[in-house]
């Protein structure tokens, strides 16, 4: 078993970069139709690439929306929301509270996306201080369909956020999924909107696709801003993934992204392919 080096960058491609590939995959952040020719038909690998693509970039975008809802839902202006609805238990700052975020038994559309279910977060402390920590679970959890589980852990004081078993699931398969990321904030400390905030990020992850390939990445400076929140909130930066597959040398996959889009482009050997992010 060989392992393949992936490189996703979450931004613009500039020009010179693509002179340098031979058989780089380039994901970009505008939508390019392409004509349907026999030489642009992906062929395995290339079309275990951009599977094994797809899973990791959905569970960074996913996981990362579910941590801006707990976030949302520890904001000082909760109790003036009416959806979804927030239930508080043992509000005692000395020890160990829960807060329950439910969105009901039906899809409803908030920020660009579908929600149902509930998430369950074990807290102590307040969210706005070092002091801080969350365990979160889900109950029939369900973001744009798929069914969410694992647990979430925020660590305020180290700056750490964990996906522990994480799993995405929709009609097509299961995208398994582990997760660290040390986060510094770099926008927004000094308001209450949390809609401001902007991070770096650095992580660490391994998964296992839906054509169960498994896979590891590791992200140097990824940035995440919360006004994207309606589309895609990781706008920029380098992520490099481990493929295991069999036969296949290594090469390196570049991905790229506009500002607050979910639209990417896969070019194989100099040829575009769309890939959307639903």
């Amino acid at each position: 078993m060989k392992n393949m080096n992936l490189i996703i960058h979450f931004l613009h491609m500039k020009n010179d970069i693509f002179f340098d590939l031979k058989f780089n995959i380039i994901f970009l952040g505008y939508f390019l139709i392409i004509s349907c020719t026999d030489d642009k038909v992906i062929m395995v690998p290339e079309q275990e690439i951009t599977q094994t693509s797809s899973d990791y970039i959905k569970c960074e975008v996913y996981f990362n929306s579910i941590v801006y809802e707990i976030e949302k839902g520890f904001s000082t202006n909760v109790s003036s929301r009416t959806f979804p609805i927030y239930i508080n238990h043992n509000l005692n700052p000395l020890n160990e509270d829960t807060l329950i975020i439910d969105y009901g038994n039906s899809n409803t559309l908030i920020n660009g996306k579908f929600f149902r279910g509930r998430i369950i977060n074990i807290y102590s402390g307040s969210v706005n201080d070092t002091n801080f920590n969350c365990s979160s679970n889900f109950d029939n959890f369900y973001l744009n369909n798929n069914l969410i589980n694992g647990t979430i852990t925020i660590d305020n004081n180290e700056g750490e956020i964990q996906i522990i078993n994480g799993e995405v699931t929709d009609i097509s398969g299961k995208i398994n999924w582990n997760s660290i990321q040390i986060r510094t904030q770099s926008h927004g400390l000094q308001t209450v909107n949390i809609e401001d905030d902007k991070f770096t990020v650095n992580s660490l992850t391994t998964g296992n696709g839906k054509n169960n390939i498994n896979f590891s990445t590791k992200s140097d400076s990824l940035k995440i801003r919360y006004d994207c929140v309606e589309s895609c909130l990781v706008y920029d930066g380098i992520s490099v993934i481990n493929v295991e597959m069999d036969d296949v040398s290594k090469k390196d996959i570049i991905f790229g992204s506009q500002s607050c889009s979910c639209n990417y482009n896969v070019i194989i050997n100099g040829i575009f392919y769309p890939l959307y992010l639903d």
